[in-house]
């Protein structure tokens, strides 16, 4: 017996009378009989009566093949497959890179209804920590747009987060033109354009219409510095009423700040050597920390570079290996860029270090921080 399948994505019953057959062993062999240059697939089943088993494919491959027939559009547009997706999506054995390559197919805009899927399975409390980590990890991989069904979801995302999403944005004329409309419906602060980071990337790369609306989105907000000024001043009188201890101090330092600096040999050099750091005393240390702007040593001024492709990095210029410019991000890890790719390169005022520490720290984790810190008032040790 033999069929030919359609020459479109309709499924199409097969009928075959096999009575003759009955008690005798047979085998149901599908092939790809298409020599075309295209591509093509492939799909069978719902036997009726069952006397054929279909095997359960492993959630990993399942998973690449959804993300497959996402970027192909023969799947996603079927509403009723909308569960299906959102069931393995909070699947704990799903592949991590299908759930990443099926989120930017819904991103690139493929389908909407695939879109709203993802962004009501990213809403639900249901959905694996690691699940959502790689969801909202296509999502910032965005440097032009986002489908309105995410759109509402950027509002509730972390300060971090939204941080990382901005700078993603402002990577493509395209990307900043979204980034401004999400700001003017809501779903994202205005108050993100004052940070200095995300400032001077935009200011390199924006064209006179864009630093316009800038200035428009800005032009009511409070000033920054003013802000500031009270933040450190509210925690200094908050400081000598804290209860934390030395421990929790350097295990925090060890977590957040030591890929770039370092105590008594341990940590990274990227930034500035902490030993004696205590001896500036609190004032000065909350200050430097809470505006890591103000105060900021020339040779760690961090470097604005524009890529032949408008691409802008921002990082700490470390050394030039061969054809590469090294540079460090803000956590430390260095990355390299093509000299020929290089079209513009500013040294810039800011510091590497971030600005949101405020944000990223309870005030009882800065306090414990700021106390470890102060204790550091021994010199760092010279080379035997």
């Amino acid at each position: 017996r033999s069929a030919y399948p359609p020459r479109n994505d309709t499924a199409q019953r097969v009928e075959w009378d096999l009575s003759e057959l009955e008690n005798r062993k047979v085998y149901l062999q599908a092939n790809d009989g298409d020599s075309a240059n295209a591509y093509a697939w492939l799909a069978l089943g719902r036997f009726e009566p069952e006397i054929i088993s279909v095997p359960n494919f492993p959630p990993s491959y399942t998973g690449y093949m959804l993300a497959y027939l996402a970027r192909t559009k023969t799947y996603f547009h079927l509403d009723h497959r909308q569960q299906t997706i959102r069931d393995w999506l909070v699947d704990s054995n799903s592949s991590p890179e299908a759930q990443h390559l099926l989120a930017r197919a819904a991103l690139q805009g493929q389908s909407r209804p695939l879109a709203e899927s993802l962004a009501e399975t990213l809403s639900s409390n249901s959905l694996p920590a690691n699940s959502r980590k790689v969801i909202v990890g296509a999502i910032l991989d965005e440097e032009e747009s986002i489908p309105l069904p995410f759109a509402t979801l950027v509002k509730s995302m972390p300060a971090n987060i939204q941080k990382t999403l901005v700078l993603s944005l402002s990577n493509s004329d395209q990307g900043r033109e979204t980034l401004f409309q999400l700001m003017e419906q809501g779903h994202l602060s205005a108050r993100l354009l004052q940070q200095q980071e995300i400032l001077a990337k935009l200011n390199a790369v924006a064209s006179p219409d864009q630093k316009a609306k800038i200035e428009a989105l800005t032009e009511n907000l409070p000033n920054v510095s003013v802000e500031l000024k009270a933040l450190i001043s509210d925690r200094l009188k908050q400081f000598p009423h804290s209860s934390t201890s030395l421990k929790t101090g350097r295990q925090l330092f060890e977590k957040h700040c030591q890929a770039c600096h370092q105590i008594a040999g341990k940590g990274a050099l990227i930034g500035p050597q902490l030993d004696g750091i205590g001896n500036r005393g609190a004032a000065r240390l909350f200050e430097d920390t809470l505006d890591p702007n103000q105060n900021v040593d020339i040779a760690f001024h961090t470097m604005t570079i524009v890529t032949t492709e408008g691409k802008v990095f921002t990082g700490l210029f470390r050394r030039k290996e061969g054809d590469q410019w090294i540079l460090a991000d803000k956590k430390g890890k260095e990355f390299s860029i093509p000299a020929n790719d290089i079209e513009e390169s500013t040294k810039s005022p800011l510091s590497l270090m971030p600005e949101n520490i405020a944000r990223d720290l309870s005030p009882d984790e800065f306090f414990a921080l700021m106390k470890y810190l102060l204790t550091q008032t021994a010199p760092p040790s010279k080379p035997q």
